[in-house]
């Protein structure tokens, strides 16, 4: 905007600089203005939004309330409807666990898995409790299947329930197919990546140890990280002595050290800042002077639901062999 300053005329229109223009407007003696505008006669209105509130008008909202549910787990059965045809004989069905007098007061014998939205139709948690006869003969595991119980009730991520059922399917391999074994390392007491289960027969003259690989549904077993050295692929003989070794520095240590000296092992560092990191890798060397009295193997499980309700599993056995 241009404003005369003869007459004080308003022209809505834009000088450049170093043009010219003559006002032409009636002033009020009727004659006409000969004023000569130049771009210093503009008029810059910066004050134009004085007039305006950018706030926006509050709202008086009645307040809502809105319930949310997690998700069905990926790890439950994929019976969706409880009690379900055909049932085994040794699951049971809780539909409220709070107030089943069984869940409250386990027997020696039951293995207690809740899930949220079990049957579809029913919100809340509900459970399972299964009747494994081997468990009643082993009570060594009784605290790995009360912590398994524990952490699936109070999930802090989706993949504690899958990490839990794929743990108590692992254990119910071990006594089924290692009758006698003891659980020497489990749920109860480990966490992180590492060594799920150890069990052993229990025997000072000739132990044998099992270690075991908890898979939950439809898991697999993991090659490890990119880069890692070679042989160190899980399960693999070198992996479980790098674990071994790990676990003497922690809460394993009595139980690592018992493995070691009955196989006659002394652990090295055999890969020192592998790959120019921080981390290193553990081996092992015979420790001279010492017999060797026990033998150590593996099992991987993969927990599967079968069609009657019953937690079932498969696995897969691992020799080694470190003289």
């Amino acid at each position: 905007m241009i404003v005369c300053p003869e007459c004080g005329t308003r022209h809505l229109l834009v000088l450049a600089r170093g043009k010219k223009l003559r006002c032409r407007a009636l002033k009020a003696d009727k004659t006409i203005c000969s004023q000569v505008l130049t771009h210093r006669n503009r008029v810059v209105n910066d004050r134009k939004y004085d007039q305006i509130s950018f706030r926006a008008p509050r709202v008086n909202l009645k307040p809502r309330t809105f319930v949310l549910h997690v998700g069905r787990s990926r790890a439950a059965p994929p019976i969706v409807r409880w009690p379900c045809p055909n049932m085994s004989e040794h699951v049971q069905y809780v539909r409220n666990p709070k107030t089943h007098p069984v869940w409250t007061n386990p027997g020696p014998a039951d293995i207690r898995l809740p899930f949220k939205h079990l049957d579809v139709t029913t919100i809340g948690l509900q459970g399972l409790i299964i009747d494994f006869m081997p468990l009643s003969r082993t009570p060594s595991a009784r605290a790995h299947f009360d912590a398994i119980t524990t952490a699936m009730t109070t999930p802090r991520k989706g993949q504690d329930i899958t990490e839990a059922v794929g743990e108590a399917a692992a254990a119910m391999a071990a006594m089924a197919l290692h009758r006698g074994f003891e659980m020497l390392w489990g749920f109860d007491v480990h966490s992180g990546a590492g060594i799920d289960q150890i069990w052993w027969n229990n025997d000072s003259r000739s132990p044998c140890y099992l270690v075991v690989e908890a898979k939950g549904p439809n898991a697999g077993l993991s090659s490890g990280a990119l880069g890692n050295p070679r042989g160190y692929g899980q399960m693999e003989p070198l992996w479980v002595i790098d674990r071994l070794g790990r676990m003497r520095g922690g809460a394993g240590a009595a139980v690592a050290d018992q493995i070691l000296r009955d196989l006659a092992l002394r652990i090295i560092v055999a890969h020192p800042s592998f790959g120019g990191g921080i981390k290193s890798y553990y081996g092992c060397v015979p420790d001279k002077g010492k017999q060797r009295i026990g033998t150590l193997v593996g099992l991987t499980v993969t927990a599967r639901w079968q069609a009657d309700g019953m937690l079932g599993y498969t696995f897969k056995r691992h020799k080694y062999n470190f003289q």
